[in-house]
């Protein structure tokens, strides 16, 4: 052993033990805490010197924290109920308070009853006072006089997107000079309006289960009562479209794979439908389905019907879920499916 060797032997070997110890000391509860993250699907709560697992939330197959809350609304027997679409994209259900609705034809007149309504897609709508301009000024615009035509053209310009449907209309007009003055200007505007404009319809149109009818909603508002405001006044031109449902209204579905997809969205929504049981759709689900199932198979499986039995089932639609369960229930045979899905249930 050389003098050197000899002489710092020992300290230099007790220093690095120690470096050691202290570093192993540091290396293992950062490991540990790091095993246990990775354990915990990296969900750990962190307090001083503890590393604890967070507690695990089972979510139940019907819950979707996503989802709107539904908002059920039983209809009395002769109450009609509506689904409104408003244009700064929001919705509501509410209680419609009107017996019929007006439309105005190219063949007049009409009053359909409400209960026969099942859509309606309104028109995007300007106020009295800008109506009455823009009225005004293509009446000008398809004046036999040079002068009248000539201030009329730059006003309807400068009305903008006030006066784009409008000009839209008259360019299908019959008068074919003022068909083609309008079109024109409607031209010149494409540019300017807002996109969500230039795919407006430019009619009110009115859909009951065998007809349409397009042309002019005579209203400016809507008297309604929701859960939320009691008795209220829509105004149509807040409105983008409405559903309508009426308690006595039944919809048939007469194949064995028709589904409910024609309703997603209508969350909450109550429909009688007649159907008759079968036992070859497909069904996903259990208690609740998907909408993409066999309204008729599921019918049998939820025991709600026979197979061959007709009858009138109700459905509501529910919020999206993100699992359905399946199961073999009364002859019928359900798939899972995972992943979210617009959903609904029998009621009882």
């Amino acid at each position: 052993m050389s003098p050197r060797t000899a002489r710092h032997g020992k300290p230099f070997g007790w220093l690095a033990l120690a470096a050691s110890c202290i570093g192993l000391g540091i290396w293992l509860p950062a490991r540990a805490q790091f095993d246990r993250q990775e354990e915990f699907g990296g969900k750990a709560v962190k307090m001083p010197g503890i590393v604890r697992r967070a507690p695990v939330q089972v979510q139940d197959e019907d819950s979707n924290p996503t989802a709107p809350a539904e908002t059920p609304l039983d209809l009395k027997p002769g109450e009609i109920a509506m689904l409104a679409n408003f244009r700064d994209g929001g919705s509501l259900r509410m209680k419609l308070r009107a017996k019929t609705i007006p439309i105005v034809t190219a063949y007049g007149k009409l009053e359909i009853p409400a209960e026969d309504v099942q859509a309606i897609e309104f028109a995007p709508r300007v106020s009295e006072e800008d109506a009455r301009k823009v009225k005004e000024a293509i009446g000008r615009l398809s004046s036999a006089k040079p002068e009248d035509r000539n201030a009329a053209a730059p006003e309807l310009f400068n009305l903008k997107e006030k006066a784009f449907i409008a000009l839209v209309r008259a360019s299908r007009s019959k008068d074919k000079d003022l068909a083609k003055r309008a079109n024109e200007l409607v031209d010149d505007l494409r540019e300017l309006v807002p996109p969500a404009l230039l795919e407006a319809p430019v009619q009110d149109t009115l859909e009951t289960e065998d007809s349409r009818f397009a042309g002019d909603i005579p209203l400016t508002s809507v008297e309604a009562t929701s859960l939320q405001f009691g008795n209220v006044e829509l105004k149509l031109a807040d409105l983008k479209s409405v559903s309508i449902e009426s308690n006595s209204r039944v919809t048939e579905i007469r194949n064995i794979n028709g589904n409910l997809t024609q309703f997603e969205g209508q969350i909450g929504r109550v429909i009688r439908l007649r159907v008759t049981g079968a036992s070859g759709g497909p069904v996903w689900g259990t208690g609740t389905y998907t909408t993409q199932s066999s309204l008729a198979s599921a019918a049998v499986h939820a025991g709600v019907l026979r197979e061959g039995q007709t009858g009138i089932v109700r459905v509501r639609i529910k919020p999206p879920q993100q699992m359905f369960n399946q199961s073999f229930q009364n002859g019928v045979g359900s798939q899972r499916f995972f992943g979210q899905h617009a959903a609904f249930t029998f009621v009882r």
